[in-house]
């Protein structure tokens, strides 16, 4: 098997069938830290957006039982109340923070899913360790709402265009530390000469992470197999230093032999940096260090 090395070039071409199994496989392997990732993230992310919720619908309950009640007055519908309109002002302040902080906790999840890549330990906290990449983050979010919004709103395939256009850009900001316009034209420049299969790429994570909305709590789980499926065919085409081989990563084990995810080949210790190396390699992934 091949060893990707750190200045592995960029392979660009989508292999989805290859990784919408790995990305359930990684979660499979780490499924109680990415269901508690999940758990965090939802509740964080929508706590803010709460006390308008709870506002404007009790506003607004009340308004239409007013208005119900005095359908036959002659005085016409009774005014609207002022705490509707402050309930749409805490809602509307609440999903700005609530925004800020699902960018926030989505490059945690990013981060987390590099660390098991790497054959490192994962945990619940990683969901809390991107603060360093929030701005550049936040301002590829907001541009990119903005302007998917109005190619969505102007035509369809537009939108989806671009969606598949920009895929990357929001792993190339968290991994890579680029700026924003550098992350949206690397993204594009890979993405553009198989745009057709990024494209339906894209939308298959969509659906898998919004999936779980249907039925709230099955989001704990689909929003990281969400993001575990965005990076995995990230990790491909960008290449990713330290990255094992995907029978390593998906496995702590050390000796071969066969498990429920098939033969696992023999591994080592690389004696820099004492990661999983497979027993045939000549270096290691991780550190470079010559075998």
């Amino acid at each position: 098997m091949e060893i990707p090395s750190p200045s592995a070039p960029p392979r660009p071409e989508p292999r989805i069938s290859e990784w919408f199994t790995e990305s359930f496989n990684l979660f499979g392997r780490e499924w109680k830290t990415w269901t508690l990732q999940g758990v965090l993230y939802l509740v964080l992310s929508m706590l803010p957006a709460l006390p308008g919720l709870v506002m404007y619908y009790t506003a607004f309950l009340r308004f239409l039982a007013n208005l119900s009640a005095n359908s036959g007055a002659s005085n016409g519908p009774p005014p609207i109340p002022a705490d509707l309109f402050a309930g749409i002002g805490v809602l509307m302040g609440g999903g700005c923070v609530s925004s800020v902080l699902g960018v926030y906790l989505l490059a945690g999840m990013t981060r987390t899913a590099i660390k098991q890549f790497r054959g490192e330990p994962i945990c619940v906290g990683d969901l809390f360790t991107a603060g360093d990449v929030l701005l550049p983050d936040l301002g590829a979010y907001i541009f990119g709402t903005v302007v998917l919004g109005l190619a969505f709103g102007i035509c369809f395939i537009p939108g989806l265009w671009l969606v598949g256009l920009w895929l990357f850009v929001h792993p190339l900001i968290v991994e890579k530390r680029l700026s924003i316009s550098e992350a949206f034209r690397q993204s594009a420049a890979v993405t553009r000469p198989h745009i057709a299969m990024y494209i339906l790429w894209a939308v298959l994570i969509l659906v898998v992470a919004y999936a779980g909305s249907i039925v709230l709590v099955g989001a704990v789980a689909t929003v990281p197999i969400g993001v575990l499926m965005w990076m995995v065919s990230y990790r491909d085409v960008f290449g990713l230093p330290g990255a094992l081989p995907p029978a390593l990563a998906q496995s702590a084990a050390v000796p071969g032999g066969y498990s429920p995810r098939g033969y696992l080949p023999p591994t080592r210790r690389c004696p820099h940096c004492e990661r999983p190396v497979e027993a045939t390699a000549r270096a290691c992934p991780a550190c470079g260090t010559i075998m």
